[in-house]
């Protein structure tokens, strides 16, 4: 993450991080917990979740953009963002965890964590939450200089 200097806005402009350092980062601590996930299947996550987001609502890589941004691992996201898309993007790596271990059964290893099915409600639920979030934004005056 990146403090940029405060320049006196609402909200101060944290840089979050290109995807693909964020998801390194995320599968480090994934990987301290016990999940077997590859950093690619982290990044992908990443991907489809941040596009999600983005069609909810207009990524600050694009405001202001005259090109076309492509959704990849060099996409950087703004500290918000970031907070926002994390549990959906967590919850997707659940039912990726989740699906591993539900197929390592058949070898007989013994189950442990979420059931496949928990880990799609917990993605579904965080999904919805991440719609929900996407459309809030700060309070709008129609107060004029006049004072009407």
């Amino acid at each position: 993450m990146q403090l940029l200097p405060d320049d006196s806005s609402i909200a101060p402009v944290i840089i979050a991080g290109t995807l693909s350092q964020m998801s390194l980062k995320l599968h480090n601590q994934l990987m301290l917990k016990g999940y077997s996930l590859l950093h690619e299947d982290v990044l992908q996550v990443f991907i489809n979740e941040t596009c999600k987001y983005a069609a909810w609502q207009t990524l600050t890589a694009q405001r202001n953009s005259t090109q076309i941004i492509e959704v990849d691992e060099s996409l950087v996201l703004q500290g918000f963002e970031w907070l926002l898309i994390e549990p959906s993007v967590r919850a997707g790596c659940d039912v990726i965890q989740a699906n591993l271990v539900d197929a390592s059964g058949s070898l007989g290893m013994e189950h442990f964590g979420l059931s496949v099915s928990e880990a799609e409600q917990a993605l579904k639920d965080e999904n919805q939450k991440l719609g929900r979030a996407a459309f809030v934004q700060p309070p709008l005056s129609f107060k004029t200089l006049a004072g009407n």
